[in-house]
This record gives C-alpha cells, structure tokens and sequence, in this order.
C-alpha cells in the first residue's frame, strides 16, 4: 500500500482532529505483525490496525471491532485509558507520533521494517522485534518532529521520501506545493491497476473506482481490498505448488515402478526353472551346485544354479516359492500403478480447477477438499521405500522411531542405524524363507547415514542387527534403545532420490 510520506502527514492530521482527548482502551495482537489498536471516547472513530504483510505496511481503520483470539497478547499496557493529547506529523518522513502526556507512540511506516514504538522516560517498547541497539529514544523523534518538508523542485525529486507516483504527480503539476495541497488536502482516489493492485491517489484518478474526502476512510477500503487479493494470491500459489509437488513425486514413484517392473519382466520364469529340475530329476544328486539341461521351450541347453545343501525337490520347490513371491510383487507394484495414476488424474483436474480459479470464493472449496484429503490420510510414523524388492521402513520422528522398531517391525526384521550419531531407526522386511541380500543392507544403510547427522559425510558406519536383538530401559529417551548384538558395516549416504519412495 503505497503510504508515502505526504499521506502519512495528512493520516496524523486528520488522527489528530479525531483523538485529542479520546483514549485506547486495548491494543494487542492475535497473529504475528499485526496490532489491533481500539479506541473509546470517539463516536466516529474506534480503532486502527497496524499490520505487516508480504513486505508492505498496511495501516487501516477496522470495519469491525476485531475479537480477541485464544493467542491475544496485550501491547503497551502503561498507555491503556490515557488521554491523547496530540498526533504530531513529521515533515518529510514516513513517521507520526501520538502522544499521551509525556509518553508516545512512534509509528515507523517503512514497509516491511515498520514498527511501532512506546516511549516513556523510563523505557522503550516495541512491537515487532528490531536489533540490539536500535531502539529509538525522545531525542530522536523530536529531531523526527522538526524536519520540515524541502523548499525546492530539486529537493524534492532528491529526497529519500520521493516515490515514482510523487515524481511523476511533480513533473506533471511543476510545483511541489501544488503537490502539497492535492495530497495533504485533495480528494483520494481508489485506484484498481491490474487484477489484483490497489492504490490511492489524489492527482490521477484514472479508472478510478472510489473517491473519498478523508485518507482515513480511504485507507480502509483500500488495505482491505489490496489484503483481500494479496491472501487470494497467497492461497492459490500455495495450492498450485502444493499440487506441483504431490504430482512430482507421482511421477517418480511412477517411473521407480516401471524400473521395478522391467526388472521382474527381465528375470527368470522361476516356475518354469522348478518344473525343468522335476523333469530332469535323475540326472541331480545332492551336492551339485548346478545343472545343465534342455529347455523345451526355448529349445536351448541352459544352467539351472542350485542350493547344494539342499534335495532336487527342495530346489525345486525353493524356486515355486520365488515364483509365487515374484507373482506377490509385480501384483503389488501394478496395484500401487494404478492407484498412482489415479490419484495423478484426480490432481491434474484438480490442477486445472486451481488454474481457474479468479476470486477465494472459487478457491475456497478447493482448499477445503484438500484439506479433507489430507486429514483423512491416515499418519504413518514411517516413511516406505523399496530396494531390490524389499520394503525399508524409515522412522519420522524419534516417537515414531521406538513405534517402528518396538511395535511395527518383527522378530526376524533387520533394524538399521547410524552409529553414534542421532538419526532415523531403519527397518528392511525379512522375506518368509529368504535371507536379505548384501546390497540391500547396505542400500539400508545409505538410507540411515541419509536420515541422520552423517548425511555429508562420505563413509560413515552402520550397526546392524535383527530387531529381536533391540530392547528399551524405562526412563530412556525417545527413540533411544539398547543394541544387544551388532554388526557394523562402513557404507556411503543414499539419497531417496536414489530410490523409489512409496510415503
């Protein structure tokens, strides 16, 4: 809002003729950079509010006593009840000061590092925090109060106060008292420029939409408006990026299954290795490590690689049982496809509706849809990843951390962690009948130095153990558990990027 230093003189004038002798009877804040400032004792006047939003300072009456809210904290008790005795503008600067008696509300108006300021003899206030050392005194606002506005066209153009809308206002009425008395006492325009910009001014009325006799009455339309779409602006941006994002990872989980897919579609028939070693079982003996035989369909001499320990039917059988879990899995990865793509379709209309979107009354049911979506998704205290095609659990938080490794992960489970080092509690799946294979621990690993302080480090260690092996002393920490028996392997940090993320 533009509150150049010729409106702010003319604000504390016309706060003046309508305060002298009236008294706040509350000043406090609900939210962060916003000041709610009540008055009583004036019929016509009952309020002022002081916010900072989005870099810009928007000072304005109420339409409406505002409320307190359950996060209301109380501002400048001492001055409460006290009668103003007078709103004092400062000659070139974007400052006024309202007194009461000896003491004084400073208000600096420069933008985002506005601030309002309570001066008595004994301390000084302030609203929003400013940095040590920097908080003004009397002596200061009295030299604000002296300076006076400069008395020549080149002075003007040369003073820090001057904006693009004054400089051109100067140029084209050639005189800067002219300027003077359109601003400090000329009617005020309601400007629209563009969709969603509001401005006020007293020489170009060029479409505008409202005309006013006071700034102060100006003001309240005006900020309430330019709010209005700054907040608009705000809300789609965020929805719009918040899409973006969701349909992002869509898109990489997606092209993490299809890799997962190529991968199983590029491995052996299991069921048909098994039905070939029953076929060829007296050429097999315990012991051997492999077998050469022919296949009927392919019509080729092939290796079948077997476990020497065990029988030709128990060979056979340990590749039915990779079969069936093969089959598990590439059902489970075209479920999740499908679910994916879904959810992507549902976003892109989403998208789409957003996009159109022109006023918060459009947006406003579609930020309530997200948000039921959202909260209708159940919290898992854990995020889900997949190597070589076992699933790793990552905890969240140090809470989630004893829930995953003490309640969710079983006996048998891997549990995974960065040693010596706060971090995530890392679970990989143990497949019934199947030991994990190397790479995948220390896949494992990658992820625990990722979720941990040794994210940056190039080689770092990990324990490793089965979750049997973990246990939990009362009075302990969160997320802290005792390691009966561990391995401990040096592995590199591995990004989930690296990595198909499934929540």
């Amino acid at each position: 809002m533009n509150l150049h230093a010729l409106y702010l003189y003319r604000l504390a004038q016309e706060l003046n003729d309508q305060l002298v002798g009236a008294c706040f009877s509350e000043i406090f804040s609900n939210e962060k950079n916003h000041l709610h400032l009540l008055v009583e004792g004036n019929s016509n006047f009952f309020g002022l509010n002081f916010r900072v939003e989005a870099n810009n300072l928007y000072l304005y009456p109420p339409s409406e006593i505002p409320r307190s809210g359950r996060n209301r904290l109380d501002h400048f008790k001492g001055i409460w009840n006290k009668p103003i005795t007078a709103v004092r503008p400062h000659g070139g600067e974007r400052s006024f000061s309202i007194y009461f008696g000896e003491e004084a509300l400073l208000f600096l108006c420069h933008g985002r590092h506005a601030n309002l300021f309570c001066l008595n003899s004994e301390e000084v206030q302030s609203f929003r925090k400013v940095p040590s050392g920097k908080m003004p005194n009397q002596e200061e606002v009295s030299q604000l109060e002296s300076n006076t506005w400069p008395d020549t066209k080149e002075a003007w153009i040369e003073a820090p106060f001057m904006t693009q809308q004054l400089q051109n206002n100067l140029e084209s009425l050639g005189h800067p008292e002219l300027l003077k008395e359109a601003y400090l006492k000329g009617t005020v325009h309601l400007i629209k420029e563009g969709e969603d910009n509001f401005q006020l001014d007293s020489i170009n009325k060029t479409e505008g939409i409202a005309h006013y006799s006071t700034l102060y009455e100006a003001l309240r339309e005006a900020c309430e408006l330019q709010l209005a779409a700054h907040f608009f602006r705000s809300a789609k941006d965020k929805l719009e990026k918040s899409i973006q994002s969701e349909l992002t990872q869509i898109r990489k989980r997606l092209k993490a299954l299809a890799k997962q897919q190529l991968t199983l579609q590029q491995q052996a028939n299991y069921r048909h290795l098994g039905d070939l070693i029953l076929s060829n079982l007296p050429q097999i003996h315990l012991g051997n490590i492999s077998i050469q035989v022919h296949d009927y369909l392919s019509g080729l001499e092939i290796e079948i690689p077997l476990k020497e320990t065990l029988s030709p039917q128990d060979n056979a059988q340990r590749y039915y049982r990779k079969a069936k879990n093969q089959h598990i899995e590439e059902e489970r990865i075209q479920q999740e496809i499908e679910s994916l793509e879904e959810k992507e379709f549902t976003l892109l209309e989403q998208e789409e509706l957003v996009s159109k979107a022109d006023t918060m009354k459009t947006l406003r049911p579609l930020l309530k849809e997200q948000k039921k979506e959202r909260s209708a998704e159940p919290r898992l205290p854990y995020h889900v990843f997949t190597i070589e095609g076992y699933q790793v659990l990552v905890g969240k938080q140090a809470k989630d951390n004893d829930e995953l490794s003490l309640k969710i992960a079983k006996k048998d489970d891997l549990w995974l962690h960065a040693r010596d080092i706060p971090g995530s509690h890392v679970i990989i799946r143990k497949k019934s009948g199947q030991s994990i294979p190397e790479k995948v621990i220390e896949m494992a690993g990658g992820l625990a130095l990722w979720f941990s302080k040794r994210r940056k480090e190039s080689l770092a260690p990990v324990i490793y153990t089965e979750k049997k092996f973990l246990r939990k002393r009362k009075g302990d920490l969160a997320g802290a558990v005792v390691v009966e028996k561990e391995n401990v392997m040096m592995v590199a940090p591995l990004g989930p990027d690296q990595l198909g993320k499934v929540n």
